[in-house]
């Protein structure tokens, strides 16, 4: 499903870039492996030239996702290759939570090198890991615990004190590697050694409550700021050129990675009301009449003289109520359709009633719709729109609309725009061959009225011809940079 990539290779570029700058860093946990096929790894940098490399990384592609606003001491890149996303936390300092708990200087100095990285002495990577796994993960995680245990017998304990020196936490760390497998087993235990832990880092941490009053006064401020924050994109396009298959396949590839989440959100712009009182819309023009349809029938027909108003009225409210007509009633219903000019201007009252009903009440139910996307947006969720109001400027399902064309442009200028939006193409045959129910003339005046507002608008023409999840990669791939600047945090 999606393309074939050594992202230990990948890292290596990165790596080869700092030894070549000569700056210093070590990865905080020994499972490159495991990171290369997961797209996740911790580095720590040196703090002098941590802003060297924060442009080393930005110079091999990689993007900010997350700043130290909102992790302190820690900055997320990303990178997007190959339908692969690329993850690596750059420390400046030992932090979980906020909370420094060594000294990062010493880890950087007393680093050993392995092929073209460098990792923590042991006695630093058994600390490392401990910490990360009962103050970040609040458990011994399954995939460290076998690496701990190893650890424990090789680390000698002058080595362990040595590492944490300054920060009053050797007693809890030695008795926790004494215990590790009390603690991997009982989670209620490690919830303890985590409260012990953080209440003798505090001491140490004189910052510390600074730190977690400027983070929980900057998440009350991101729940209650009413900015969006996360791209909209809208795939618009003519009924089977492929927008439910390619929204499905983009978001299946952004919720790869928890740093990209993606909903898909229906937004065609035709309605879903059920109200008894608007029988018809303005897609079926049979019943609609515009104002120049009325000014020309006025010209060309007469009301008979044998048929008084009152008859008119009352076939006009029996048409309007749905009531069956006897057989003379069809007779006299039929002659003053055609040459009533009453009839007539009643059929005109009638059809700017519901036609200013329908786009009433579509206005507001888009509206309400886009209000559900907004909240998304909000909390930092991309939303691709399969479809959006744009459709409306072409017609309904599978039926091109002749009539209101200035109040449906109009409705389109009134919805905001969003990041982009990609008009999908396909080949005919295929469309035709998905949706019996099109007729080939109707396909060419959709995509005569697609082209009109790609050119007006700046849509972005997507040849849906190849797999979704191809399109998919190429679509992320091209607006990676876009998507991480428009969410980054």
């Amino acid at each position: 499903m999606f393309g074939a990539v050594d992202l230990r290779s990948e890292y290596s570029v990165a790596f080869e870039a700092l030894n070549e700058r000569g700056i210093k860093f070590c990865l905080l946990r020994d499972d490159l492996d495991h990171g290369a096929s997961s797209g996740d790894l911790d580095m720590l940098v040196d703090d002098d030239r941590f802003e060297e490399a924060l442009e080393v990384f930005q110079q091999i592609g990689y993007c900010v996702r997350v700043t130290e606003r909102c992790i302190p001491f820690k900055t997320v890149l990303v990178r997007y290759t190959s339908g692969h996303f690329l993850v690596v936390d750059l420390h400046r300092r030992l932090v979980q939570n906020g909370i420094v708990y060594m000294d990062h200087r010493s880890v950087l100095s007393r680093s050993v090198p392995v092929a073209d990285y460098y990792l923590p002495a042991d006695c630093d990577l058994l600390a490392i890991l401990v910490f990360h796994n009962i103050i970040g993960k609040r458990r011994i995680q399954s995939k460290h615990y076998s690496q701990i245990r190893a650890l424990v017998g090789k680390v000698e304990h002058e080595g362990l004190r040595e590492s944490v020196k300054g920060y009053g936490t050797y007693s809890l760390l030695r008795q926790i590697i004494e215990e590790v497998d009390a603690y991997y087993r009982d989670p209620a235990r490690a919830e303890w050694g985590r409260e012990q832990i953080i209440k003798k880092l505090r001491r140490v941490n004189r910052r510390f409550l600074h730190r977690r009053v400027a983070l929980g006064l900057r998440r009350r401020w991101r729940r209650y700021d009413l900015r969006s924050r996360s791209p909209l994109y809208a795939l618009v396009g003519v009924d089977g050129c492929g927008k439910t298959s390619l929204s499905a396949a983009i978001v299946e590839l952004l919720n790869r990675q928890v740093l990209f989440p993606a909903v898909v959100q229906y937004m065609g712009p035709w309605g879903h009301h059920n109200l008894r009182f608007v029988r018809n819309s303005p897609y079926t023009p049979g019943w609609s009449l515009t104002i120049g349809e009325w000014l020309a029938g006025l010209v060309r027909t007469e009301t008979p003289k044998r048929f008084q108003i009152a008859d008119t009225v009352r076939l006009a409210l029996k048409s309007i109520l749905g009531r069956p007509f006897t057989e003379e009633e069809k007779e006299m219903h039929r002659i003053v359709r055609e040459h009533s000019r009453f009839y007539l201007t009643l059929r005109l009252l009638r059809s700017l009633y519901q036609v200013s009903t329908f786009f009433a009440l579509l206005t507001a139910e888009m509206y309400y719709r886009y209000w559900l996307i907004y909240r998304y947006r909000r909390r930092g969720t991309i939303v691709i729109a399969d479809r959006y109001i744009y459709d409306l400027m072409t017609g309904g399902m599978h039926q091109s609309i002749p009539h209101y064309r200035r109040i449906r442009r109009w409705l389109c200028r009134l919805f905001f725009r969003p990041t982009r939006v990609f008009l999908l193409r396909a080949d005919p045959g295929t469309i035709l061959a998905r949706k019996g129910d099109l007729s080939p003339e109707v396909l060419r005046d959709f995509q005569s009225a697609y082209d009109e507002l790609a050119e007006e608008y700046s849509f972005e023409i997507v040849e849906s011809n190849d797999h979704p999840h191809k399109l998919a990669r190429n679509l992320v791939e091209r607006h990676f940079e876009e998507l991480a600047r428009s969410l980054r945090t």
